[in-house]
């Protein structure tokens, strides 16, 4: 089973959930700038989670199928339509050989998932298929999808193209009015009366975002002086204010380290939220605990973790009729 680019769209990556432990050699762990959508699409079709998948910025690529299987859509709304026919959003849906996959409107959302059941087939660099742009190795040959390129299928016996599993949706339940928070490593450098500033003042996210980081504004914002540190490690959803006094949200292809001040740390729940947001959308900041952190984040993997169980068990009834 495979797939057929046939026309490029502005940013079309293979991803799985990253490389990791290679920080130490300067290697960023990749992955999914969406987590949850990303498990998401895996789940409705029984995948594992960390199955190759393809992640999509708007205007998308297009695709021709070229054998029969089944696919699933989630993230940002893009309007999926097979042959010129909406497919729905958060949902599996089969095609068939020759079908034409497009994306037609960016309705809701930045970043879209397709997976395909049984997960792409490409070579495993570091232990990940995830593209690495800045290092060009991962993926398609280390780079953004092209017209021509053929994406192959997991050998998968259990694939069934039939309108199993068709009405199996999700719906992600967020509010994006606040951004979930956790003290960053430098938050004691600001005083009492800037962390709550911090947090009281909207941010606004800037048109500047891509997968390195994302530049976030506030005209409330007083901008204090905060000395630099010796280059210490970040991770995705380290907030580090950057010297023109903007804030800086580390997504997926960050450094490895940094020498700006670590004053926030994004909640792993609230990043799906920061990615998806539209620019110019404006947020506040809630600071919660650790531990409630972690409650999130695994409500969160329970809802993908849930959904995959579903998938299977109706796949496994389907097959013992």
């Amino acid at each position: 089973m495979s797939l057929e680019v046939i026309k490029s769209g502005l940013c079309d990556t293979v991803q799985d959930s990253g490389r990791y432990r290679f920080a130490a050699i300067g290697v960023n762990p990749g992955g999914p700038m969406d987590w949850h959508a990303a498990g998401m699409a895996n789940a409705l079709l029984g995948n594992d989670i960390n199955a190759a998948l393809l992640e999509h910025y708007y205007p998308a690529a297009t695709f021709r199928v070229l054998d029969d299987c089944r696919l699933a859509i989630a993230g940002a709304d893009f309007c999926c339509s097979v042959n010129g026919v909406s497919v729905g959003h958060n949902r599996s849906f089969a095609v068939r050989k020759n079908d034409t996959i497009t994306y037609t409107q960016k309705k809701a959302g930045e970043i879209a998932y397709l997976a395909i059941q049984g997960g792409f087939h490409l070579p495993m660099i570091m232990g990940s298929t995830a593209t690495n742009l800045l290092c060009a190795f991962g993926g398609m040959q280390g780079r953004r999808l092209q017209a021509g390129d053929l994406l192959q299928c997991v050998a998968n016996s259990d694939t069934l193209v039939t309108d199993i599993n068709t009405k199996l949706t999700f719906t992600a339940n967020r509010s994006n009015d606040t951004i979930a928070v956790m003290e960053g490593a430098e938050w004691q450098q600001l005083n009492s009366s800037q962390q709550h500033q911090i947090l009281a003042c909207m941010w606004e996210k800037s048109t500047q975002a891509n997968r390195m980081g994302i530049a976030l504004h506030s005209s409330a914002w007083l901008r204090p002086e905060i000395a630099g540190i010796i280059s210490s490690p970040v991770s995705m959803g380290t907030v580090q204010q950057i010297p023109d006094g903007s804030l800086m949200v580390l997504a997926a292809d960050h450094q490895t380290i940094g020498g700006y001040a670590r004053i926030l740390q994004i909640a792993r729940s609230s990043l799906p939220d920061v990615v998806q947001l539209p620019p110019r959308a404006a947020f506040r900041f809630e600071m919660i605990s650790a531990a409630e952190a972690i409650t999130r984040e695994s409500n969160m993997k329970l809802q993908i973790a849930n959904m995959r169980t579903v998938v299977l068990t109706n796949r496994l009834y389907e097959k013992s009729k």
